[in-house]
């Protein structure tokens, strides 16, 4: 999507190119006010949403996979009972025991073992996107875990602090078919390094999304950071150590 367009769309004393390509850096950088920001995500998303000659293809996020109906309900009745639970965790205990609780019960009862294989040292998905940096990571090692570790976070596209709070606030509303369907539609996921992590927290959006973002856009808070979605690809080949 060219500035010129981003521009037009902006409009007012922001709706140059040279300045909205001043906004993109700061965004990167951290450095942009909250109402530039604002704008300028704005007005990507309408134009996200409106620019039927050249609609944005994003490439396909990672997703955990079924285990079969039998189990996927049982873990989701046992989830539920979990959310169910944390609320009241939190009444008594504060937010942060309750997010803990369920955090860890996500990860254990439902995403690892819904992890497409293979995987790499038994956590990060061969077949998520990953970006350049986290393929160029494994290509310099040979595949192989590198002194102190790869150094890799299994990013998820909507954060698990969001997640999690949605869930509380519904969670009288929740039947164990519409846990189910909701963890495997928001668990989405790519594979990237520390440092790619730490462009995105830089930028804003390290637990949060940018402001107008639409439903299902799971790379809205990859674009507004700096990131090209395009540019992120699974692993071509099996790992070496597993």
């Amino acid at each position: 999507m060219s500035r010129t367009r981003l521009a037009e769309e902006i409009g007012g004393e922001l709706g140059t190119p040279a300045k909205v390509y001043r906004i993109e850096r700061s965004v990167v950088g951290g450095r942009t006010s909250d109402a530039e920001r604002r704008l300028y995500e704005a007005a990507l998303n309408r134009l996200i949403r409106t620019d039927g000659d050249n609609p944005p293809v994003d490439p396909d996020v990672g997703k955990p996979v079924s285990l079969g109906e039998d189990f996927d309900r049982a873990d989701a009745e046992a989830m539920l009972a979990i959310i169910r639970a944390g609320v009241g965790v939190r009444e008594r205990h504060g937010p942060s025991a309750a997010m803990h609780m369920a955090r860890e019960s996500l990860w254990d009862v439902w995403e690892r073992p819904r992890l497409p294989r293979p995987l790499l040292t038994s956590k990060y998905p061969m077949s998520y996107p990953w970006s350049p940096a986290a393929r160029d990571l494994w290509e310099e090692n040979e595949g192989r875990r590198p002194p102190g570790g790869w150094g890799l976070i299994l990013e998820h596209m909507t954060p698990r602090r969001l997640l999690l709070l949605e869930l509380f606030e519904n969670a009288s509303q929740l039947t164990p078919e519409t846990l189910r369907d909701l963890l495997f539609a928001k668990l989405a996921g790519a594979v990237v390094t520390k440092e790619d992590d730490r462009i995105l927290s830089g930028a804003g959006f390290g637990a949060s999304l940018p402001v107008g973002t639409l439903s299902g856009d799971n790379w809205a808070r990859y674009r507004a950071a700096g990131f090209d979605p395009m540019a992120f690809e699974p692993l071509p080949i099996d790992p070496i150590d597993g």
